[in-house]
């Protein structure tokens, strides 16, 4: 039988809250079945007993040292920008350093940006960006020569070919994925740029669903799932204002 793993706060953020662990102490006991860890960024401090996956640079120009209980990390995300500007690379470099002097795990996820004025703030040139499914994405992935270093989906082929949720945080090869986001934490606070949740609560009133246990196709595993084929249509950056110039000129 294949391990069930939950991801705890998939669209918000721990923030290591006594009515947060009250409401984990309470799930462990509801579903034993699920291993549990947390999302969380390291603006709190880590306290508790349960396996920490944290984001290092969430405002992307700024690393920020976790505090409090470092063993709890199974693995550390980081946010990787093609092309980015110094502040940017400055950030990156001092995660990863960090990272890998104390023997952490570390989770490449590469940053995709909403908005044009997003990512000429954080890049320095635009040139490594293809316009795909609403986002811009890179196009290149860049990878390390290192073990500890892990990429989130490399291959966009969704949890099941990815697993490093499950393979970082219990050793577990095979595993289903599952997520749930808790009352207790609400809505993140945070501000971090181009921000996934913030843009999917705005087509549900403005909030996502709580306390409920689900999947997602990625999760599952969606076979037909391509980054970069939006319907049949691909964009470069420079395509992408010039298709924007031609359509703004029709107005």
């Amino acid at each position: 039988m294949q391990a069930k793993i939950l991801r705890v706060n998939t669209f918000t953020n721990f923030n290591f809250t006594t009515e947060e662990f009250r409401q984990m102490d309470s799930l462990e006991k509801m579903y034993p079945q699920y291993k549990m860890f947390v999302n969380c960024n390291s603006y709190n401090e880590i306290t508790g007993k349960y396996p920490v996956v944290i984001t290092l640079n969430a405002p992307l120009d700024k690393f920020i040292k976790p505090r409090g209980d470092i063993s709890l990390i199974k693995a550390a995300r980081i946010k990787y920008v093609a092309d980015p500007t110094a502040k940017v690379k400055r950030a990156f470099e001092d995660s990863l350093g960090w990272c890998l002097n104390n023997n952490i795990p570390v989770l490449i996820t590469y940053m995709r940006f909403r908005k044009i004025a997003t990512l000429k703030k954080y890049c320095s040139s635009k040139f490594n960006y293809i316009w795909a499914k609403n986002y811009f994405r890179q196009m290149k992935k860049k990878t390390w020569p290192n073990q500890l270093i892990n990429y989130c989906d490399l291959k966009e082929g969704g949890c099941p070919d990815c697993g490093n949720c499950a393979r970082l945080t219990f050793q577990e090869e095979k595993a289903e994925i599952y997520s749930i986001n808790l009352s207790s934490s609400g809505m993140c606070v945070y501000n971090c740029p181009d921000c996934y949740v913030k843009t999917i609560s705005q087509w549900h009133g403005g909030t996502i669903a709580f306390d409920r246990i689900t999947q997602n196709s990625k999760q599952i595993g969606k076979k037909d799932l391509r980054l970069y084929k939006y319907g049949g249509r691909q964009l470069t950056f420079a395509k992408f204002v010039e298709f924007t110039k031609k359509k703004n000129e029709k107005v």
